[in-house]
């Protein structure tokens, strides 16, 4: 599944949690997920270790 804003995804959070929610922000190593007024921090890398995928475009955003 393509990771995109608005996605709704589950994964364990840099915590270590495991979260549901909505993709609020997509960043340069990490996704900013929302859910209800909770926001929680996720690496790209443990997203893609679940099977989901990002965008060239959303990668090509590293380059500065």
């Amino acid at each position: 599944m393509e990771v995109k804003v608005k996605t709704l995804v589950t994964a364990n959070d840099v915590s270590g949690n495991l979260v549901s929610g909505e993709v609020y922000k997509i960043l340069v190593n990490t996704v900013i997920i929302k859910k209800g007024v909770e926001y929680f921090l996720i690496k790209k890398s443990t997203l893609i270790k679940k099977g989901y995928q990002f965008s060239d475009s959303v990668l090509d955003r590293r380059k500065f």
